[in-house]
């Protein structure tokens, strides 16, 4: 006999605790992030959407994180759209970044700034694989993914436009911090999801 109860450590209310709480992902994509300048008006501009869009993640995983609760499943098409919409992000993060124009860092809080994307990705991705394989909640591995993407931008925005260098934060950037405290701890918390247990 097998025990799959997938909700025995990773109960819903938990789910759904942390799935209100990342909402706080969508309502910073209206508030200004620095220089009175939000997400959204950032994703207008020719030069700053690479990094604008990828905040965007922050509805998709909402919808998702609701889709899995009420139904404790995504259907196929749900995880592949979102595993591509993961990468197109996670791509437009590294494409900034990686600028052949942009300047070489100069100080501690740009090379921090310039060097969390890739082992965020780095370790997401391993997360993302290691629960779509082993993990008790395989379907929650497509919303990992976004939040994954999601985070290497949002560090990468926090650390570059901190203090007076970066412009300073706003509002936003507070909320955008929540939602990106909110999502690790779930990617944590699935990760940490004991395989399931077979019994005679």
């Amino acid at each position: 006999m097998t025990n799959m109860n997938p909700l025995r450590t990773y109960g819903a209310p938990v789910h759904w605790f942390l799935a209100a709480g990342g909402l706080t992902g969508i309502v910073a994509l209206f508030l200004p992030f620095t220089w009175g300048v939000s997400p959204v008006d950032a994703a207008l501009s020719r030069g700053f959407w690479k990094i604008a869009t990828p905040f965007f993640l922050s509805i998709l995983i909402s919808g998702a994180s609701i889709r899995w609760a009420v139904s404790r499943s995504l259907s196929r098409v749900e995880r592949w759209v979102a595993y591509m919409l993961s990468c197109a992000s996670a791509f437009a993060t590294l494409f900034f970044v990686f600028l052949p124009s942009n300047p070489w860092p100069s100080n501690a809080q740009e090379w921090g700034a310039w060097g969390l994307p890739v082992p965020v990705l780095a370790l997401g991705a391993f997360a993302v694989i290691r629960n779509a394989r082993f993990g008790m909640l395989p379907d929650l591995s497509a919303v990992m993914a976004m939040q994954a993407a999601y985070l290497a931008n949002s560090l990468f925005c926090l650390v570059a436009f901190w203090g007076d260098w970066g412009g300073g934060w706003q509002i936003g950037a507070y909320f955008v911090l929540v939602a990106s405290v909110i999502y690790l701890v779930q990617i944590v918390l699935i990760s940490m999801q004991p395989r399931p247990q077979h019994t005679a």
